[in-house]
């Protein structure tokens, strides 16, 4: 399975989860986290509750999440909390 399909698969059960319930704690587990405002990247979980990341860090998820968190395994999978769009085309700056 190619990278952009695998995010397409997880974007599609991200969307069900969401839609089914909107007040559903939703856990992507195991991903690469990449937060440039800590600094940190590494293998982490993110935990969103209430529309917002309420926590990221090494096994948030503590291997088994509470009953009623939806989980969306992410090994392989680049993790960016708090970016909206990553993808850009064209040039920025041209001269």
């Amino acid at each position: 399975m190619t990278a952009a399909a695998a995010a397409n698969i997880a974007n599609a059960n991200a969307n069900a989860i969401a839609n089914a319930n909107p007040n559903r704690p939703i856990l992507i587990a195991g991903g690469r986290v990449i937060d440039p405002a800590s600094g940190f990247d590494g293998v982490a979980d993110v935990l969103i509750a209430g529309g917002a990341i309420v926590a990221v860090g090494a096994r948030v998820g503590n291997g088994t999440p509470a009953d009623g968190v939806a989980v969306i395994r992410a090994e392989g999978m680049v993790v960016c909390p708090g970016f909206i769009e990553t993808d850009m085309t064209g040039v920025l700056d041209q001269q």
